[in-house]
């Protein structure tokens, strides 16, 4: 865990501070189901509430309802955009894990496979 690995290092006030930069701004989870989703963030807001560092307000978790398998690429130019029309905040949330995924540098990618097998992809 990041935070032990925080504390190896030597804990100090900043600590909790820097657990809860990496958790909003360094980790990035991309989940397809909603309900891993929702315990994802919960999972994440127990724990930073627990090492004294809550989320608060608008911050979250870097955690999104996505596919991880696609959006990694722009589309083509002039290719229509799915739209969502009656979950515009779906929309939002696909739009900021384009941003991840195409605008961040990505260390390290973690995940299961697909289990009925993905287009492309042996």
């Amino acid at each position: 865990m990041v935070g032990e690995r925080f504390i190896a290092q030597g804990a100090d006030a900043l600590t909790a501070y820097k657990l809860k930069e990496a958790v909003t701004h360094r980790l990035f989870g991309f989940e397809l189901l909603p309900a891993p989703y929702v315990v994802a963030h919960l999972q994440m807001g127990l724990a930073l509430r627990k090492l004294g560092a809550p989320l608060q307000g608008e911050e979250r978790a870097s955690v999104y309802l996505t596919n991880a398998l696609t959006g990694w690429e722009p589309p083509p130019p002039g290719s229509p955009k799915e739209q969502i029309e009656q979950f515009p905040e779906i929309a939002l949330e696909r739009e900021a894990a384009e941003h991840i995924k195409q605008g961040q540098p990505i260390l390290v990618i973690l995940g299961n496979p697909p289990y009925n097998g993905y287009a492309g992809a042996r």
